[in-house]
């Protein structure tokens, strides 16, 4: 619940055109009005707000500090709608479902299975994009997003379960000699997306009561970069 009504939101787009093009005139022509209808508009605003949202300079007019902190909140705000109001008439238009995978999963499982899709559903296009964890693919206007990890649903997404991963510690051999970790270094990954609730050494060792292992904290770090896929050789410790 807002503290306080807001102003009339023709007033704010007026305002919010005349500060981008820096003209009255100008903004009256975009906004298929008249140049005195453009004005009363901005001086109700000003009443409104109580304070002088524009000045006029000679060759038009130019934003008083308000005038340009409104003006920057609401520029946001009308692109912000302006890209809504596309993606809903897109959506209402197209027949496309657009789906966001990692990339290994939409060549291994995907790509596969797009020729007995179109033959089940021939009207319809299949957009793949290969996304990473840190990418928002809900800025996109995704139909399915495909992501590793433990989601819930809300009410406007529907999360459902494809399968299980099991994780588990792998060695060299020449590393952990005795079947044992005792004396290998342990490699970490690092920086995992929140999602993913990827298992740490500390939680691998709470959990199976391992013993010998020492500092599970201690190893060397690895941080895979946006874009790429993490590749570590086992030789020299456990991953």
């Amino acid at each position: 619940m807002l503290e306080y009504p807001l102003p009339s939101l023709n007033a704010m787009r007026a305002f919010s055109v005349v500060a981008r093009l820096g003209s009255v005139s100008a903004a009256a022509v975009e906004l298929s009005v008249t140049p005195g209808a453009v004005s009363r508009q901005i001086k109700s605003l000003e009443k409104d707000l109580g304070v002088a949202l524009l000045e006029r300079d000679g060759r038009g007019v130019c934003l008083t500090a308000a005038g340009e902190h409104l003006w920057n909140g609401l520029e946001t705000a009308f692109s912000q709608i302006a890209r809504t109001v596309e993606r809903t008439r897109r959506r209402l238009l197209r027949n496309t479902i657009r789906i966001f995978s990692p990339p290994l999963f939409a060549a291994v499982y995907l790509v596969p299975r797009i020729d007995h899709f179109e033959a089940l559903v021939p009207e319809t296009d299949v957009v793949i994009h290969e996304t990473f964890p840190d990418t928002d693919a809900t800025a996109f206007d995704a139909d399915v997003i495909i992501e590793w990890g433990s989601f819930s649903s809300s009410t406007i997404t529907i999360a459902e379960k494809l399968g299980d991963e099991e994780i588990f510690p792998v060695c060299s051999p020449r590393v952990c000699t005795n079947g044992g970790f005792a004396g290998a270094p342990l490699l970490h990954y690092e920086d995992t997306p929140r999602p993913w609730r990827w298992p740490d050494w500390p939680t691998f060792v709470a959990a199976t009561g391992i013993h010998g292992i020492g500092d599970a904290t201690k190893g060397p770090r690895f941080v895979s970069a946006p874009g790429t896929a993490l590749l570590t050789s086992v030789e020299g410790g456990v991953l």
